[in-house]
């Protein structure tokens, strides 16, 4: 699959990237980040680096701790400084939260007629949720990761909206449905390659890149396929895939639905 990946992402993401979004400057990681993320991927970096790292970074520390608090809520104590998360959720807990947290950080904020930023994170939050809560049951130790996947599935839509926000929002004002195949049409890529290109470019996980290449794709897993359609106003593709994904009915389905809403508003607010 590996291999597959990198044909369709190119020789070189970062020139793809710049061809599409012309004069734009590329987001970028700050270097704190990228030494974090490396030093997360070395299993001999101490883990006091790791926290000392991550504490370098007030912003992005602050976001990792809102959402590690809110993913430990259970914790009779709140976590209250990066060495302290270090210390308590370990490395693959700590490098999902900084990805996610670094995205969100590095991203425009797309401003555009027809594109309403607040709904993106809401629906990002909440297929977030879903995934989480479906990996839980189906295979618990992938579940951080599909959590990911699902949050930023959509990141190149912001960046794109911001890039050339005539022509694209064209496109978004006829809605996200068949959005790839329209973008296929106008522009020969889509959203979806765009973000594989960024995770390239940040040197994120294959899996992670992967999932999130493949999430409109016939075989993206029943997982992100479930999150996606949580979004449809019409519940009966969504209970199809809770079931394909994790064997629940539709009273277990809906109610998994439900604690998803209200996660989802947490992790909306941690996101800020």
């Amino acid at each position: 699959m590996i291999q597959t990946l990198r044909r369709m992402l190119g020789l070189d993401p970062e020139a793809q990237l710049k061809r599409t979004l012309g004069d734009m400057e590329l987001p970028t990681f700050s270097k704190t980040t990228q030494a974090l993320l490396r030093d997360l991927r070395d299993p001999d970096a101490p883990m006091s680096r790791i926290g000392d790292r991550l504490a370098a970074d007030p912003g992005l520390s602050v976001t990792v701790l809102r959402l590690a608090n809110r993913a430990s809520n259970g914790l009779r104590r709140p976590i209250i400084d990066a060495a302290h998360a270090t210390r308590l959720l370990g490395r693959s807990e700590i490098e999902s939260l900084v990805i996610a947290a670094a995205v969100k950080q590095a991203l425009p904020d797309a401003k555009a007629p027809g594109f309403d930023s607040g709904r993106f994170w809401r629906d990002a939050a909440l297929r977030a949720s879903v995934a989480k809560q479906l990996a839980d049951v189906t295979d618990p130790a992938r579940a951080r990761t599909a959590f990911t996947a699902a949050l930023l599935q959509d990141m190149a839509v912001p960046l794109l909206v911001s890039a050339n926000p005539e022509c694209y929002r064209d496109l978004i004002a006829e809605g996200t449905d068949q959005l790839e195949a329209r973008e296929e049409e106008r522009y020969g890529w889509n959203h979806a390659t765009v973000a594989g290109w960024l995770c390239s470019s940040w040197a994120l996980p294959d899996d992670l890149t992967g999932l999130i290449v493949h999430h409109h794709q016939p075989g993206a897993t029943p997982v992100l396929r479930a999150a996606e359609h949580a979004l449809d106003a019409d519940p009966e593709a969504f209970l199809e895939d809770a079931r394909e994904a994790a064997g629940l009915g539709p009273e277990q389905a809906s109610a998994l639905l439900e604690a998803a809403r209200v996660d989802a508003q947490e992790l909306q607010a941690a996101l800020a």
